[in-house]
């Protein structure tokens, strides 16, 4: 027994000690990346320049500001968000993007543009929320019909997703406005920065890191076992209920401010369960929230530079990004299965 307890301790106090050192590494490289983000326009300025120009007043330099704040903070809200649902599916490649909450997010973002006059500021992001969380509900029955594996939770979701991707296009058809406003959302941009919408990024980043870390203990045990869980005093179908409702919200409101973002949800959790070593959701909650922050706040970088004066939708980088990832995760479950 005391065996088995000394090797506990040591197994965390590892794991601890990577945790510190990937957090001082990826906050590193997302300071690097952030300082490039500040620096890339169509003049290339010093990221300390940028700073000193925005404490000035000057508005250019504001706006880069907020474009880099917006890119982290939503880039840490759909990592944490990710790893909220890969914890409470126990699907290591479940996200927000494949089981079809962006989508359904978008679509009732795309349904507040027919409203003429426009909607009120605050509709867009209570829509949003809405619609991912219906999203994920359908998500969710279709797969429990289905014997709910990774498989048939991952289809189910591509199948909502798909479905609510076409329906978000239908506004173009039946309301005539600028098809700009829904092609934005639809392939994601953090073009419209400004500060409502640094506030937004953050709320949804509060609200899926601070899910994570309360429910970082139930998600961990109910990863192993429900029983165990239960054993423990805990609800394993409410932590998990809890879990998805927080993950869904999140991201649903990333996706009303900056449009659909695929595959962060996915890549961040793995880049740091890969650095950190572990599956315990409360070592992963910084590494994979820094990840986000770094994959999105890199992807925007090279999506409004590299081909000036015309500027790419962030998601298509990121997608190029994603799929090797859901890839890499695909191949990952194959190994694990052929071990058992």
């Amino acid at each position: 027994m005391a065996q088995a307890e000394g090797e506990v301790r040591e197994y965390f106090l590892t794991r601890k000690k990577r945790l510190a050192f990937t957090t001082a590494a990826f906050t590193a490289l997302l300071a690097a990346a952030l300082a490039i983000h500040l620096s890339l326009g169509p003049t290339i300025r010093p990221p300390n320049e940028v700073i000193s120009a925005y404490l000035s007043g000057d508005p250019v330099a504001a706006y880069r500001v907020w474009r880099a704040a917006s890119a982290a903070l939503a880039g840490a809200a759909l990592a944490a968000s990710g790893l909220l649902v890969q914890s409470a599916t126990r699907n290591p490649i479940a996200d927000p993007y494949i089981l079809g909450i962006s989508s359904g997010a978008l679509f009732a973002v795309t349904l507040t543009f027919i409203k003429v006059p426009p909607a009120p500021y605050l509709v867009r992001p209570a829509a949003a929320a809405a619609g991912g969380v219906a999203a994920y509900m359908i998500t969710h029955a279709i797969a429990k019909r289905s014997g709910y594996t990774p498989s048939s939770l991952a289809l189910a979701g591509i199948a909502v997703g798909v479905t609510f991707s076409a329906a978000s296009l239908l506004p173009l058809y039946i309301a005539f406005f600028d098809a700009q406003k829904v092609l934005q959302w639809f392939f994601g941009s953090f073009i419209g920065s400004d500060p409502a919408s640094v506030a937004g990024a953050a709320a949804a980043a509060a609200l899926s890191v601070t899910a994570a870390a309360a429910l970082s203990k139930e998600l961990t045990v109910s990863k192993v076992s429900d029983s165990v869980l239960a054993a423990e005093g805990g609800r394993p179908e409410r932590v998990r209920a809890a879990a998805s409702f927080a993950a869904a919200v999140s991201s649903s409101l990333t996706v009303a401010w900056f449009g659909v973002i695929g595959f962060v949800g996915l890549a961040a959790p793995h880049l740091g369960r890969k650095a950190v070593g572990s599956g315990h959701v409360g070592l992963l909650l910084i590494p994979s929230a820094l990840a986000g922050g770094i994959i999105t706040v890199s992807a925007d970088a090279f999506a409004k530079y590299a081909f000036l004066p015309l500027e790419i939708p962030v998601n298509i980088v990121v997608m190029i990004v994603g799929g090797p990832a859901l890839a890499a995760a695909v191949m990952g479950i194959a190994r694990e299965a052929g071990a058992l």
